[in-house]
């Protein structure tokens, strides 16, 4: 017994200083992800009949604009207000143009909070919670049910806690609206997005997969040992991007903060560990390099997931920041690599190349979002999902 303990510990001391700093990566993303988790909630109920709202919106003391059915509002500019009256579309084709009272609506509320008022009634749906903590923000399906005595136009006070990350939650918003059956949205959605829980689910799996083949090739001493537990915590967190990266995540885990940590933690590693690959492949001076820039990106990563973990900052406001030092990052490492490529053999050429093409998708998606194009990993989920 105490010979085989004497050589997992001489193994241990063995290990690649990568290896350690990602593993403490790993655990420091996880204290933090139960440290800001700690705030659960009950799902609220779903509609189905699809709305649209009608009228005008100002941002902040602004002058008031038409709201049109493809333009965009932005929503880090300022508070937004939207005033008009919500358009039902019926199933048969017709529309329901007066204010419907008595029913239920359901809004879409990316790290937002509204304060819907008609006659003389105010209505909070706030996704923040400042109430419940600083770490309670979150994407969120939520009820609101129209009062019978309302009469004339509706208002709605739109308010970003956040300067960067959400820009389309206006949009989304309006885009979401559904009403009149308070039991079938969840079902619905869970329709439209099992396909991309069922790919996480199998990535997770997969990953588990890999490390058994890592501590199998561990022991073997293989030299592909060295790579196959980056490609594992890749799989992981990329399956984790799959599974926490639905809109309807809350329908079926309704604990918000967990649920915005666990995306924002699937995020920042899936890529850290994509970089750590791509700096893996190279040799020379070009790894020496790479390895200086991902011993850096390894610290921001550290720090950025402290100062969330003890409330300095949301961890939401930490993912945009964080992918502004990953993108200098990547690009430094795709240049390395495109150097690297005709020094190497066809295998490595081929890994190397795949796994910058997913690099230079991370930061595409990252800038299509921060530039109201997309809100969603669209390009790197195909591709992950390719490699």
């Amino acid at each position: 017994m105490k010979d085989t303990l004497k050589k997992w510990i001489k193994a241990i001391k063995k290990l690649p200083i990568a290896l350690i700093g990602s593993l403490l990566l790993i655990v420091t993303c996880a204290v933090a992800y139960v440290t800001i988790a700690k705030n659960p909630m009950k799902p609220g109920e779903s509609l189905i009949l699809q709305a649209t709202f009608s009228g005008e919106y100002k941002i902040d003391e602004g002058d008031w604009q038409t709201i049109s059915e493809n333009g965009h509002i932005c929503a880090t500019k300022g508070d937004v207000t939207l005033r008009g009256k919500f358009i039902v579309n019926l199933p048969d084709g017709e529309f329901l143009t007066d204010n419907p009272t008595g029913f239920y609506f359901n809004f879409y509320c990316n790290h937002i909070s509204v304060q819907i008022c008609v006659g003389g009634e105010t209505f909070i749906l706030d996704s923040e919670m400042p109430q419940s903590g600083e770490n309670a923000c979150g994407a969120i399906w939520t009820p609101y049910p129209f009062p019978e005595s309302a009469d004339g136009y509706t208002e709605i006070l739109i308010s970003n806690p956040h300067k960067h990350g959400n820009e389309l939650a206006i949009d989304e918003f309006l885009g979401s609206i559904r009403m009149d059956d308070p039991t079938l949205l969840g079902e619905t959605l869970a329709k439209r997005y099992d396909t991309s829980r069922y790919i996480g689910f199998s990535f997770v799996a997969l990953a588990l997969v890999v490390f058994v083949l890592t501590l199998v090739a561990f022991i073997a001493k293989l030299k592909i040992a060295k790579s196959l537990w980056i490609i594992g915590f890749w799989i992981l967190f990329t399956g984790g991007l799959y599974i926490f990266g639905v809109a309807d995540v809350f329908y079926w885990h309704d604990n918000l903060p967990a649920n915005t940590a666990m995306l924002s933690v699937c995020q920042m590693l899936s890529s850290f560990f994509l970089s750590l690959f791509a700096s893996n492949c190279l040799t020379g001076k070009n790894k020496k390099i790479g390895d200086i820039s991902q011993i850096v990106l390894g610290g921001i990563t550290l720090v950025s997931v402290l100062l969330a973990t003890f409330s300095a900052v949301r961890i939401f406001d930490v993912c945009f920041y964080w992918y502004l030092m990953y993108a200098v990052q990547a690009v430094a490492l795709v240049v390395l690599g495109i150097r690297e490529i005709p020094r190497t053999g066809k295998g490595i050429r081929i890994v190397l190349s795949s796994t910058l093409v997913s690099m230079l998708c991370v930061l595409v998606d990252f800038f299509g979002g921060a530039f109201a194009l997309w809100n969603s990993f669209y390009f790197s989920k195909i591709v992950f999902g390719a490699m």
